[in-house]
Order: C-alpha cells, then structure tokens, then sequence
C-alpha cells in the first residue's frame, strides 16, 4: 500500500531579524538571511534556512513496511520520511550583504529561481538514474554485500526527496505536473524495494557487561533501519570493551579500549573489526569519567554509529 500526501502553501514575505530585513524573494530571485560566529557557519546557516523555507512548503509522507516471512516478502508500507536539509546541494549564489557587528556575522545570499531550479531538476534526474542503476548492481547479492550500497542509496534518496520539495516550493506549484509525478513514483519504488533488501538480512548485537551502553546505541540504530531482527538472525555485532580505573590526585581516570565484530552466524572468524579507543580527562567521579569516554565515542561516530563502523 502506498500513499502520497501533498500539502502546497506559498509563503513568501519580508524576513526580519535582529533589526536586519532581508529583500523581498521576486520572480527572479530568492534570498536568504544567516547568522552565526563567522561568515562561513552565516553562509551555511542562510543556506540552510532557504532550503527549509522552500521545503517546508512542501509535506510529502510515504508509508511503508515490509515483512519478510517464510522465503517471502509481504510488502505493505508505512514509513514516515522526514525532510533533511544538512546534505542537500546548492546551486552558485551571491551574497548581498555580509555584516559583522557584537560578535556574530549576518549573511544574506541570493540565488537565482531560474538557475536553481534548472540545478534541481537536473540533480534529481541524475540521482534517481544512479540510485536505479546501484540497485540493479545489488538486486542479487548477499545483505553482506549489499548493505553499504543499500545505507547510501536511502541517503540518497532523501537528498532527493529533499531537493524535489525545494523544487515546487521555489516554482510555487499547486499541484504536481508530470514529470515531477513520475520522479516521485520512481522514488516510492526505488524506495520501496531498498527498505524490502535490507529486511532481508536479520542482524543482531551481542555485548559484555561493560558494553551495554555502546550495544544499546547500536541496537537502536539496526531498529531504525530495519535491519534489527527477532527472528532468524545472519550477523552479529558483538561489543566488547576493556576498561582500565585510575585515580590521581584525587581525580579518576578511565582508558576504554572498544572493540566491535562483525560475524556470521556460527562462525568465530570475524568479517571485520572496528577499535575505538579512549581516555577520559580527569573526573570528580568515576561516573563522570565513565560518562566523559562515552560522550567522546559519541563525538566520534556522528550521528550514527551503524554508518561510522561500516564507513557508509
């Protein structure tokens, strides 16, 4: 099952921050106001404001799930996608103003709607026929193989969800036309099929008592991805972690060395293994030092750690 909601709403107004009012958009140009502690995070920031002012107009819901049972896929989908902004590319721009007063830089840009829309649609062409291709390539190997391929293509395919709402939000469109109907239909099915590939390979996390916290953190991110399993299980993440105590000058220490495997079910050779090692700056408590080496592995692997220990 598949549903597509489109809600359209043309907001374009004076923006007005901090005393600073940014132009009008026209029927030529857009703008775009940013502020932060240089110039370059202000060109970012306005970039990234323009792209969730003209996305925002746009709500686009898919829903999905698939289940694989018995040797067969049942698909029946219901996910919600939600709108990234932070890997989105932008077309040349120009910067109108660039101010520095009390601390922080105000930039605003402007992009021209003519150019930036002929960039998009260009994008999104090229990124749908390389997304159809790198699942041809991968429509019969094993999740093993796969699964790289499959993590980057579902970023993919929200950086074209993305710059497909950017698109009608910048042509201030009613309603879909033809080819952006079609672009969306390739998308559900592009889509579709690489959440029903990943749920095809049942992955799990196995972890010493000094690991839970890391195990814990794994687990959640196969759950979003549909790659954890409750039934027959292929790989395993197994987390171990040696941690060594100090105390100096009434201060505690910990060195923690991480060790995560993968491997296959029944099998005691690993696939590959990924290190993290760590030590704690001095701490009140042994808690906070144990705290303080968690907090550095998180500044460490991003957002994700799936995607870090897998270098997608």
């Amino acid at each position: 099952m598949k549903q597509l909601i489109i809600i359209l709403s043309v907001m374009i107004s004076c923006h007005t921050t901090a005393g600073i009012v940014t132009p009008k958009d026209n029927s030529e140009s857009i703008y775009s106001l940013g502020i932060s502690s240089d110039q370059i995070k202000a060109e970012k920031s306005a970039l990234a404001a323009l792209a969730q002012r003209m996305s925002s107009q746009i709500q686009v819901t898919t829903e999905s799930l698939s289940e694989f049972n018995n040797g067969e896929i049942n698909e029946m989908f219901k996910e919600t996608s939600l709108l990234k902004t932070d890997s989105v590319p932008f077309p040349p721009y120009n910067i109108k103003d660039n101010t520095f007063f009390d601390g922080q830089s105000s930039v605003t840009i402007s992009i021209n709607r003519t150019v930036m829309s002929e960039f998009y649609i260009n994008k999104i062409i090229a990124g749908l026929s390389e997304a159809k291709i790198e699942l041809e390539a991968i429509r019969n190997q094993t999740p093993l193989d796969s699964i790289r391929t499959l993590l980057l293509l579902e970023k993919k395919l929200d950086t074209v969800q993305v710059m497909h709402s950017i698109l009608i939000g910048l042509e201030q469109k009613k309603e879909l036309n033809a080819q952006s109907k079609q672009w969306m239909n390739d998308y559900i099915q592009i889509n579709r099929e690489v959440k029903v590939l990943i749920s095809l390979g049942g992955w799990t996390v196995v972890n010493n008592m000094s690991g839970q916290r890391i195990a814990s953190i794994l687990s959640d991110s196969l759950r979003q991805k549909g790659l954890a399993t409750e039934g027959e299980v292929d790989y395993q993440f197994f987390v171990s972690v040696k941690r060594q105590n100090a105390k100096r000058n009434n201060k505690f220490l910990i060195k923690e060395d991480v060790k995560i495997e993968l491997r296959q079910k029944g099998q005691h050779q690993s696939i590959f293994t990924k290190h993290y090692n760590y030590i704690s700056p001095p701490s009140d408590s042994l808690q906070s030092a144990e705290d303080a080496t968690h907090q550095l592995l998180l500044n460490d692997v991003g957002e994700d750690i799936l995607i870090d220990i897998l270098g997608v």
